[in-house]
C-alpha cells in the first residue's frame, strides 16, 4: 500500500494550541457548566479557532474574532448553567450563530 507523506505543519496547529489556551485556562468558561457540556463548549470552541485560522485573516483581525468568540461562549455558558440540560442550551443557544 503506497502511503504519503504527513503535509507539513505551515504552523497552525501551534497557533490553533496557543489560541486554544485562551479557552481552555479561562475557568470561569466551564466552571458553571456539567463535564459533558465544557467538553462540547471547548470541542465547539476548537473548531471555531481551526475555521478562523484557517481563513489567514491578520494577526490583529485573528485576535479580535478570538475576543469575541470567548465573549460570545461566555454568555452562552453563563446562560447555559442555569439550564437543567446544559447540553441542549448550549446547542440551541449556539446553533443560530454565524460562523466563519
Amino acid at each position: 500500500m503506497l502511503s504519503l507523506p504527513a503535509p507539513a505543519d505551515d504552523g497552525n496547529e501551534a497557533r490553533i494550541a496557543a489560541l486554544m489556551e485562551r479557552f481552555t485556562q479561562d475557568e470561569g468558561l466551564t466552571s458553571s457548566l456539567t463535564d459533558e457540556a465544557a467538553a462540547w463548549l471547548l470541542r465547539y470552541a476548537e473548531e471555531t479557532v481551526r475555521r478562523l485560522v484557517a481563513l489567514g485573516l491578520p494577526p490583529e483581525q485573528l485576535s479580535a474574532e478570538i475576543s469575541a468568540l470567548r465573549r460570545r461562549l461566555r454568555k452562552a455558558a453563563r446562560i447555559a448553567g442555569a439550564e437543567g440540560d446544559q447540553l441542549a442550551a448550549l446547542r440551541a443557544l449556539l446553533s443560530d450563530e454565524t460562523r466563519p
